[in-house]
């Protein structure tokens, strides 16, 4: 378990990573007041203007995906996330802190885009979203039917695999 000045810092260090490679970053929350208060610290910690870096905190679901969809690439930590982005095809990264991320991983048959917390490095992060962003962008071209198949032949492995019929 990591304090606010352990998280503030590891955070920090994504933001600075992405803005080393050129990248323009924006923070966001899923909805939650703590998590929308966290990222008001972070960028008092960074010193950038909050106004224009973190995103207005989500109202309705509506808002949420709307704000997903509109990234090029995303860090996140809720499940929620992993999944609006999943359905938009919104290239992410996933630092695991619950098991229903992982098992969220199996399902889509992307384990690899859930980072444990023992890989909880910044530059990691960085290099592994950008990873996923070049990978994704070679496979752009997005058939809906095989999108669906896929989705359908994952999901019925993950039961096959973890859930007995009793």
């Amino acid at each position: 378990d990591l304090d606010e000045e352990q998280l503030l810092k590891f955070w920090a260090g994504i933001y600075r990573e992405f803005t080393k490679k050129g990248k323009k970053c924006k923070i966001f929350s899923n909805g939650l007041v703590y998590d929308q208060e966290f990222g008001e610290t972070l960028c008092d910690y960074l010193e950038i203007n909050k106004e224009e870096y973190l995103v207005p905190r989500p109202l309705v679901v509506e808002e949420l995906v709307e704000t997903i969809s509109s990234f090029e690439g995303i860090v996140g930590t809720r499940l929620h996330c992993a999944i609006i982005a999943y359905a938009y095809s919104i290239p992410t990264v996933e630092l695991v802190w619950n098991v229903k991320q992982t098992m969220f991983g199996k399902i889509i048959g992307e384990t690899e885009r859930f980072i444990m917390p023992e890989m909880f490095d910044p530059n990691y992060v960085a290099s592994m979203l950008m990873e996923v962003i070049e990978k994704d962008k070679k496979n752009l071209i997005y058939n809906e039917e095989e999108f669906k198949n896929t989705t359908y032949i994952n999901i019925k492995k993950f039961f096959d695999d973890y859930v007995q019929v009793i």
